[in-house]
């Protein structure tokens, strides 16, 4: 199942919490599900292995408007309350997109 309205804000807020040095100045650029190893999956399906082993986990894509970073987290979701950073990258040479008002800013400071 993708992730639900309210799972992606319990992300947001994990994520926003683990960035302890100026969390507002992060832009959530993507978020989506990381896929489970298809050889685990064949080992639950199996029977071999517990499918406890099975664990939810989130890729979250940000970039720091202040640093100009972008990082790559995965947030491991055991539970509507039991979330959890369990990776955090930094993604070098890439930028996110700019949004409308960060748009209009640079062309202002270009204009002027």
């Amino acid at each position: 199942l993708p992730p639900s309205t309210d799972e992606l804000r319990r992300v947001v807020a994990c994520v926003t919490r683990a960035q302890q040095n100026q969390p507002h100045e992060l832009r959530f650029l993507e978020a989506d599900l990381v896929d489970f190893d298809p050889d685990l999956v064949v080992a639950v399906d199996a029977g071999v292995k517990s499918a406890d082993l099975l664990v939810r986990q989130l890729r979250v894509l940000t970039w720091h408007r202040s640093t100009n970073e972008t990082t790559k987290w995965i947030v491991r979701s055991m539970g509507e309350s039991d979330l959890k950073v369990v990776s955090k990258q930094l993604v070098t040479d890439v930028q996110g997109p700019m949004d409308g008002g960060e748009y209009q800013m640079v062309e202002e400071a270009v204009k002027a």
